[in-house]
């Protein structure tokens, strides 16, 4: 069974393989997976993904980390929205738990971030990747 990847149809990425290979560019290209039959089995690769990113502590997955944290905030957001325009309670448990899982994967986001910055000021290097994304973060940064 083949689900969307990105723009690409792939297998499911496998996380721990990936982590095990210390593949940064696999794990990365995981961040944008989706799994448009089952959305919160999709939200959990992606966490998963993070989360691997964040173990590993390279630099080149800031920029997508930071991608990937603006994707998931508006995916919460919208939906809250169509929570709110729900009126039967199956359809908001539906979405709840889609929620949560998308807060589950925000959470382990944001901590892959912070991981990978450890020891140095997390708002200038914030501020670099926005500024720079795809180049290295300067030493002493």
């Amino acid at each position: 069974m083949s689900f969307s990847w990105g723009s690409l149809t792939s297998q499911t990425p496998n996380i721990q393989k990936l982590a095990s290979k210390k593949d940064v560019d696999g794990l990365i290209k995981a961040l944008d997976y989706r799994d448009h039959k089952t959305p919160t089995r999709g939200t959990m690769i992606v966490e998963a993904a993070a989360t691997a990113l964040g173990d590993l502590r390279d630099d080149r997955a800031l920029a997508p980390l930071l991608k990937t944290v603006d994707r998931l905030e508006q995916l919460s957001s919208d939906l809250r929205e169509m929570g709110e325009k729900l009126s039967s309670d199956s359809g908001v448990a539906t979405l709840e738990a889609s929620r949560e899982a998308v807060t589950h994967a925000l959470r382990a986001t944001k901590g892959a971030f912070v991981d990978i910055v450890a020891g140095r000021d997390v708002e200038a290097v914030t501020k670099w990747t926005i500024q720079h994304p795809g180049e290295a973060v300067p030493q002493g940064l």
